[in-house]
């Protein structure tokens, strides 16, 4: 409801400033998370609307990085996963300190087969900004590490996620993955249930979802 709502605002900026390219790739961005949280309405449509604006803000000002994160979550959210990690990187040249193109190209990286990339990228927008937006640097490196098969990291990362966020009911889903690689069941259960605790809906399916959203 957040990025929705978010979503509204960055529309009414462009209302009232056509050509603020800034807030058209936001309504992008906040677009993708929306779907990768379980979106309800017309996937389709949002995507088109997402990939429309983010067009916009690019052909407005091509030196934007969030004009060109907005396109790479409209890529990405469209199953383009080359187009999007192409305009992510594009975001990163413009502003190689900016952490949340990095963020960005961590999560890409992950969610697209290429773990050790995924651990680059999100170390380097820990570096930048250590006091920043670390629970996407956790998100990240927690599904890295799980992926290389490195599950106490995993697990280390995805409990600093918990513990930095404790009402983001993903984190625990993190937490529960890594555990069960572990072989630590009946910890990975209790995770889950906190998890749902929070976020009723919370299941395999909006995982996969919020992985995958590229699919």
């Amino acid at each position: 409801e957040d990025f929705s709502q978010a979503r509204r605002f960055f529309e009414r900026a462009a209302e009232l400033d056509p050509r603020f390219a800034t807030a058209l790739g936001s309504f992008a961005i906040a677009g993708t998370s929306e779907l990768m949280l379980g979106y309800q309405g017309p996937r389709e449509e949002l995507v088109a609307n997402m990939t429309a604006s983010a067009r916009r803000a690019v052909a407005l000002d091509a030196r934007d990085p969030a004009a060109h994160l907005g396109l790479a979550g409209s890529y990405l959210s469209a199953g383009d996963t080359k187009n999007g990690i192409e305009s992510i990187r594009r975001a990163v040249d413009l502003n190689p300190s900016m952490p949340e193109a990095w963020i960005w190209l961590g999560w890409a990286q992950a969610i697209t087969g290429n773990p050790e990339a995924a651990i680059t990228a999100s170390e380097r927008a820990r570096r930048l900004n250590p006091q920043g937006s670390m629970i996407w640097i956790y998100e990240n490196l927690a599904l890295a590490y799980w992926e290389l098969g490195r599950h106490q990291e995993g697990l280390e990362m995805a409990e600093r996620l918990v513990a930095t966020q404790p009402t983001y009911p993903t984190g625990y889903a993190y937490v529960a993955m890594n555990l069960v690689a572990l072989g630590r069941h009946e910890e990975a259960r209790t995770a889950i249930g906190e998890g749902r605790r929070i976020q009723p809906k919370l299941s395999l399916e909006l995982m996969q979802n919020y992985i995958g959203i590229s699919r």
